[in-house]
């Protein structure tokens, strides 16, 4: 489990939430695409 940044409050939450547990924004995960 990393910690993360929410994008809307800049707390640090797990990466594995689906939700902001401090702002309840949702959580977009990064996607690394090799392709691009």
């Amino acid at each position: 489990m990393a910690l993360i940044n929410c994008k809307e409050c800049g707390q640090q939450i797990s990466d594995s939430a689906s939700v902001c547990p401090h702002c309840g924004a949702p959580v977009v995960k990064d996607v690394y695409c090799p392709a691009c």
